[in-house]
This record gives structure tokens, C-alpha cells and sequence, in this order.
């Protein structure tokens, strides 16, 4: 194996996670081994460098292809939007195939999304990097043709493995998502008072999306009101996406938007527990997610307390308090078990969950992983 090229879809940086999820595991590869990202040049009002924005300590080779933005003035909307979309993401990938058609026997080729397996049928070797397998009759039976062309299929979670094991037979290796590990946590006091974050109160703190309602910001904020005696830190996200989800904010909630990388590890660190609070009732949610959060939350040492759903018990297992998903005096029971040293868990040994799902570890699994589907 020579090289890497990642192909995707997306504006590159994005404030969404799975930008940063991208730059990380790329960033890791790239030590290993050359790497190129091939996105699609799209415009952007993030303005700092991607490696400025996601706090990368390397460059990442980046080849952007010149084709029109479907998100600029289009006439479609709805589920005329999304199938534009499709033709337009086939379009980028017949683009990468007249660009790289030539040296494809040189290079293997890595993507997120299923529509790339096309290349395969083609000759080209590709593997895929799935986190949410598609439902339906109809969906299933287009995304299995585009399956069969990748050579192997790396699984972010046990659902994802499970999903996909019924539709193919192709290798399928699970490799969830990481954390970094700090060489010393920021300072507690300091990191409180730069954000203004009360130093003697007892925090719960939140890091990441807030727009899906599969990740149960709600539920957070409705324990909030009902648990006065905790401080609610929320960080990421859209002031207007939290004000959807309620157009009161509780008073014991601070907010927190624009937060780059590094300050949200920093505020993980400064909290006292640390909430994972989706909700039940979505597959993403129950069986397909692999939180960054979760192994960022670990990083740091503070407790952590989740919803009792399958995806969070795979990765958790008995490491964190789980409370029931959905339900906010649950979350408010665990809250106050902790407070009040009732239960607390292990955060040693879920330190040691992090440590063992590192960026520069799952790097090396994906590669001892391509390795040795070459030689299939």
C-alpha cells in the first residue's frame, strides 16, 4: 500500500463533527503512510485554516475539484433537494474517476460515503468507513449494489456491523471512533473564570450537536429546570438550534458557541460530570453512534453520565452512570447520586477505554486492516 485518497462530499472545514472526525483520522494516517482528501470546492464562511480549526499539529494534503455548489441558489428543495444531491455527488465521483483512473492501481481508495463503491466495478481498490447504514426496502437494495463494489467495510459501532453483516459478505472490521490524550489537563480555576463559569458550582457539561433531536439536548435542558442546584454547561452548535429546542432557557444553563477544539477539551476538564443524554426512539441514537464525546470524556477523567442504550453499554460498559434515555428525572437522580457520592464510576478504567481508542491507534488498525484485504 503507497497511498490513501479519501474522497467526500462535504465542505471541508466544517463546524460538524464529522470534519473533525475526517481531519483527525487523517492527520493519524498520514503518519504512516501518504494521504490525500479530495473534496469537492465549496463555499465557506469558516475562514482559519483547517488545520487552525480543528487544532491539527500536522498538514493533510487537500485536492479540492472545481464543480458547481448545489447549496448556492438552488431551485430544488425537500426530496427533490436530496435527489439532485445524489446526481450531483455521482457526478464528483465520475469526476475522481477520469482523474485518477490511471493511477487507481497505485493508490487505495477510502470514503465515508457508499455512493463511492461504484469506483469498485471499475477496478478500483476502495474501502469504506460506514456510520449510518440506510432503512427501507428500496434504499437497502440500491446501497447493497454500491456495497458489493468495496473491497472491505470498516464499521464505526457493533450496530453498524451487525446492519451491515446481513446485507453482505464482504470483510467488515469494526474500528470506533477515538479521542486525543492530553499530556496535562488544563487548569480548572483558569479555564471557569475565561468563561465565566461559576468556580464552586457543580457542573454538567455537554459538548457537541444540538440541532438532531436524537442527541437529547432537550431532555438536558428539561432536567436543567427541574435540578437548580447544578450549573448546565452547553457547548457547540447555534444559539438559535438551542432556542428551537426550548424558547425558555433555564437560568442554570450557560451556553456556549464558537468553541474551538482545544476550549472545548478544556471545558470538558473544568466540568464535575460530563452528559451523554440522546434519546431512545432512532437507530443512530440505540445502536449505530460512536460518540467522539464519549472517548473525549473519558480523556479527561470526569465522570460521566449516559443513556442506558445499547451503543453507549458497548463502548461504556460499566464505566459511566447510566440513567434512562429520555427521561429527565432519571438524569436528575444520577445527577444528584453523584453529587452526592451515592455512585460514582470508574473513571480509571474508563480513562484506560480512551487510552486504548487513541487517533494514532485507530489509524494503525485501519491500515493492518487495508493490509490485509490487499492480499485478498
Amino acid at each position: 500500500m503507497k497511498q490513501i485518497y479519501y474522497l467526500d462530499f462535504i465542505r471541508f472545514p466544517t463546524e460538524k463533527a464529522h470534519g473533525y472526525q475526517i481531519a483527525k483520522t487523517f492527520e493519524a494516517l498520514g503518519k504512516y503512510i501518504p494521504v490525500k482528501l479530495i473534496f469537492p470546492f465549496r463555499k465557506n464562511s469558516i475562514i482559519t485554516s483547517y488545520r487552525e480549526y480543528y487544532s491539527l499539529n500536522e498538514n493533510i494534503n487537500i485536492e479540492y475539484i472545481n464543480i458547481f455548489d448545489p447549496f448556492e441558489n438552488t431551485l430544488f428543495k425537500g426530496k427533490a433537494l436530496t435527489l439532485f444531491l445524489y446526481f450531483w455527488r455521482l457526478l464528483i465521483v465520475a469526476i475522481f474517476f477520469f482523474r485518477f483512473n490511471r493511477i487507481k492501481d497505485s493508490i487505495v481508495f477510502y470514503s465515508r460515503s457508499f455512493l463511492t463503491g461504484i469506483l469498485g466495478y471499475f477496478g478500483f481498490q476502495i474501502f469504506l468507513e460506514e456510520h449510518d447504514p440506510p432503512e427501507g426496502i428500496i434504499k437497502r437494495f440500491v446501497y447493497k449494489f454500491f456495497l458489493n463494489g468495496f473491497k472491505g467495510i470498516i464499521a464505526i459501532s457493533h450496530g453498524v456491523r451487525e446492519n451491515l453483516s446481513s446485507l453482505t459478505n464482504i470483510s467488515i472490521e469494526l474500528i470506533p471512533d477515538s479521542s486525543d490524550i492530553l499530556t496535562s489537563l488544563p487548569d480548572r480555576k483558569e479555564i471557569r473564570s475565561r468563561f465565566c463559569i461559576p468556580e464552586y458550582d457543580f457542573v454538567c457539561g455537554y459538548t457537541g450537536s444540538i440541532s438532531k433531536a436524537w442527541k437529547g439536548v432537550n431532555t438536558l435542558l428539561e432536567c436543567a429546570s427541574i435540578t437548580p442546584e447544578c450549573t448546565f454547561l452547553i457547548a457547540g452548535g447555534k444559539k438559535e438550534e438551542l432556542e428551537n429546542i426550548s424558547k425558555q432557557i433555564p437560568k442554570n444553563v450557560i451556553y456556549l458557541e464558537h468553541i474551538s477544539r482545544k476550549d472545548i477539551i478544556s471545558l470538558q476538564a473544568s466540568c464535575d460530570a460530563l452528559i451523554i443524554p440522546n434519546n431512545p426512539g432512532n437507530k443512530n441514537s440505540e445502536r449505530f453512534t460512536s460518540p467522539l464525546k464519549l472517548f473525549e470524556y473519558f480523556s479527561v477523567k470526569i465522570p460521566v453520565i449516559a443513556s442506558d442504550l445499547e451503543s453507549i453499554r458497548n463502548i461504556a460498559d460499566k464505566y459511566v452512570l447510566y440513567f434512562k434515555a429520555g427521561n429527565a428525572k432519571s438524569l436528575s437522580e444520577r445527577i444528584k447520586d453523584l453529587m452526592e457520592r451515592r455512585a460514582y464510576p470508574d473513571i480509571e478504567m474508563a480513562f484506560k477505554i480512551a487510552l486504548n481508542n487513541t487517533w494514532d491507534k485507530r489509524a494503525k488498525k485501519i491500515i493492518n486492516y487495508i493490509k490485509g484485504r490487499e492480499c485478498v
